[in-house]
C-alpha cells in the first residue's frame, strides 16, 4: 500500500517539479549548475532522523506517507540536481519500478549513503559520525559530477544550443486537444503564461537565456531553420482576443515577423521544408471531432512570408506533431478513425512533403501503445526515437525507439 502510493507520489511530485522554471519565466538569465552540497547534505540528514522519529510511533502510516511523500517533494524542488543523482543511485531497476527509489529511508542513513557509494566504486568507509557523512557524501557528489561529464561528453562537444518553451502541462481529455481556440465549440485548454527560452552548455552545466515571455499569452512548438539563424513558433497573445499563428525569430536580431493571422484559427505544430515551404497544423477546415464537439487540426503548407497557404491533409479527426526524416520524408501522429473505435490507435504515418504519397509508416494495426507522438529520428539511422502514451491522457508517457526496418506493427 505505501509503495503503491509512493509511485503515486513520485509521479505527482515530478510533475510539480516540472512546473517550478514556468514560476520563474520572468528571468532572464539562469545557471542550473547546483551549489549548495553543504546545505543538501544537512537537509538530507535531517528529513531522514525526522522519518525515523515518526516510525517509532504508534499508528504511524499515514503519517510516515505524508512525510515521505512532503519529502520528496520538498528535495525534488529545492536539489533538482543533487536529488535525482540520489534516487538513481538508491535501487536496482525492480526498486525504482516498485517505488522503494523514493522510500529510502531503512536501515541508518550512513547505509543509504554507503549503498550509493558503492555503486560509483567508492571506497571511502562511512559511520554516523557528522564528519564521516560530510567527507562521504561530498566525495559522493563529486563522483555524480564525474560521470555526469562522462555522460555528457559527447553531447558537448559541439557546443550545443537548444530552444524550447515553457507553459503549465495541458491537461486535455484527448492528448491533442491543445489547440485553445478562442471561440472554441467545446473545451479549450490554455493556461495564460509562459516564455520562448534558449539554453547553452557551460561545460557540463546548461544555462538558459529567455528570448520572449508574455504573461497573458503562451509560446509553443519551436522549429530551428536549416541555417540555425532562424526559428519558427506558434505564438497565442490572450485567451479570448487572439489565437495560435505562426511567427519567426531572427536569432541574430531577435525581430519577430508574424506569418499567419486570422481569429477563430490555430496554427501550431509548424515545421521548415527543404523546399522553403513550412507545413503546419491548423483548425482552418472548420470540422469537429466525431465523437465530440472540438476543432479538428489537419495539415497545411504556405511558405515562409505565410503565403499561398494550401490545405494537404484532409482526415476526418487530427494529425497531429509532424517531423521531417533525413530522407525529406515527413512522419506525423494520426488518429485512425476509420472502421475502428475512437481510442485506437494514433499510429504514425508518412508523407512527402507536398503532401502526396500518404501511407502507413507504423502501428496501423497495433492496439498497443495506443499513441505514438512526438517521433524524432535518430541521426544516421533509419530508427525514430518517440514517446508511447495512451488516449486520454495529458501528452507525456514512456520513451521509446521504433525500428521501421524491423517491423511495421
Amino acid at each position: 500500500m505505501i509503495r503503491s502510493k509512493l509511485i503515486k507520489w513520485l509521479k505527482w511530485g515530478m510533475a510539480c517539479c516540472m512546473l517550478v522554471p514556468f514560476l520563474a519565466w520572468q528571468a532572464k538569465d539562469t545557471s542550473f549548475q547546483p551549489t549548495d552540497t553543504k546545505g543538501f547534505i544537512a537537509e538530507m540528514q535531517k528529513q531522514f532522523a525526522e522519518v525515523q522519529t515518526i516510525k517509532k510511533k504508534e499508528n504511524h502510516r499515514e503519517e510516515l506517507e505524508r512525510k515521505v511523500r512532503d519529502t520528496h517533494r520538498m528535495l525534488m524542488h529545492d536539489y533538482p540536481v543533487y536529488y535525482d543523482w540520489w534516487l538513481q543511485d538508491g535501487n536496482d531497476a525492480k526498486d525504482i519500478k516498485d517505488g522503494k527509489d523514493v522510500n529510502w529511508f531503512r536501515g541508518s542513513f550512513s547505509r543509504q549513503l554507503s549503498l550509493r557509494m558503492q555503486k560509483l566504486n567508492i571506497t571511502t568507509a562511512v559511520n554516523d559520525t557528522p564528519e564521516s557523512i560530510e567527507a562521504a557524501f561530498q566525495s559522493y557528489l563529486k563522483a555524480c559530477e564525474r560521470r555526469r561529464a562522462e555522460r555528457l561528453e559527447t553531447f558537448t562537444a559541439n557546443q550545443p544550443e537548444i530552444v524550447f518553451t515553457k507553459f503549465r502541462t495541458l491537461r486535455p481529455s484527448f492528448f491533442a486537444y491543445t489547440e485553445g481556440v478562442s471561440d472554441a465549440r467545446a473545451e479549450c485548454n490554455y493556461f495564460a503564461g509562459g516564455s520562448l527560452s534558449k539554453i547553452k552548455m557551460n561545460g557540463i552545466w546548461a544555462e538558459e537565456e529567455t528570448l520572449l515571455t508574455d504573461e497573458d499569452g503562451v509560446y509553443r512548438d519551436p522549429n530551428l531553420h536549416f541555417d540555425g539563424q532562424h526559428l519558427l513558433f506558434s505564438w497565442k497573445k490572450s485567451a479570448k482576443d487572439d489565437d495560435f499563428h505562426l511567427y519567426e525569430m531572427d536569432l541574430k536580431t531577435r525581430e519577430v515577423k508574424q506569418l499567419t493571422l486570422g481569429k477563430g484559427h490555430a496554427d501550431i505544430e509548424g515545421i521548415y521544408l527543404p523546399d522553403e515551404n513550412i507545413l503546419f497544423n491548423s483548425t482552418r477546415s472548420g470540422s469537429a471531432v466525431d465523437c465530440w464537439f472540438t476543432e479538428v487540426s489537419n495539415m497545411y503548407l504556405c511558405d515562409r512570408e505565410g503565403r499561398y497557404m494550401r490545405q494537404v491533409g484532409f482526415d476526418q479527426v487530427h494529425t497531429t506533431t509532424p517531423t521531417l526524416l533525413d530522407d525529406g520524408r515527413v512522419v506525423y501522429t494520426r488518429w485512425d478513425y476509420n472502421d475502428r473505435g475512437q481510442v485506437w490507435a494514433q499510429p504514425l504515418f508518412q508523407m512527402n512533403p507536398d503532401g502526396t504519397g500518404q501511407a502507413e509508416y507504423y502501428g496501423m494495426n497495433s492496439w498497443f501503445p495506443t499513441t505514438v507522438a512526438h517521433t524524432r529520428q535518430i541521426p544516421g539511422t533509419r530508427k525514430v526515437m518517440t514517446v508511447f502514451m495512451g488516449h486520454h491522457n495529458p501528452q507525456h508517457g514512456k520513451l521509446g525507439i521504433i525500428d521501421p526496418e524491423a517491423g511495421r506493427d
